[in-house]
C-alpha cells in the first residue's frame, strides 16, 4: 500500500474506546468508520464546506473492543493525516486533501 504521509503542524489529539456500532461481525473496528472517526475529527465546520477529493488509509494493526486510541489530526492547508495509536503502537494511518465545496 501506498505511504500515508503525516502533515506538519500541531496535531489535535482525542482519546477515543471503539463502541459497538464501530465493530464488525469479527469484533474488530470495521474498515469504514475509519472515514467516519476522521470526518468527525475535522469536524462540522470544515466538512459542511469541503469535500474529500482524496483519502488514503493504511491499516497497521486491528483495534479491538476496550482499547483506548489516541487519534491525532494534523492539518496543513488542504492536505489532512490522521493517525491512531495505543501507546507507542500506530494502529493505522489515513490522509487526504479537502476542496471547498462550490
Amino acid at each position: 500500500p501506498a505511504t500515508v504521509a503525516e502533515c506538519g503542524g500541531e496535531p489535535v489529539c482525542e482519546s477515543r474506546f471503539p463502541v459497538y456500532t464501530d465493530l464488525d461481525m469479527n469484533g474488530h473496528v470495521n474498515n469504514t468508520r475509519y472515514i467516519d472517526w476522521c470526518c468527525n475529527a475535522l469536524g462540522i465546520d470544515v466538512m459542511k464546506d469541503h469535500i474529500m477529493t482524496g483519502f488514503a488509509l493504511n491499516y497497521n494493526q486491528e483495534i479491538l473492543p476496550g482499547q483506548e486510541i489516541r487519534t491525532e489530526l494534523r492539518c496543513d492547508g488542504r492536505t489532512f493525516s490522521f493517525s491512531g495509536f495505543e501507546g507507542d503502537t500506530r494502529h493505522f494511518d489515513a490522509g487526504g486533501t479537502l476542496s471547498p465545496i462550490q
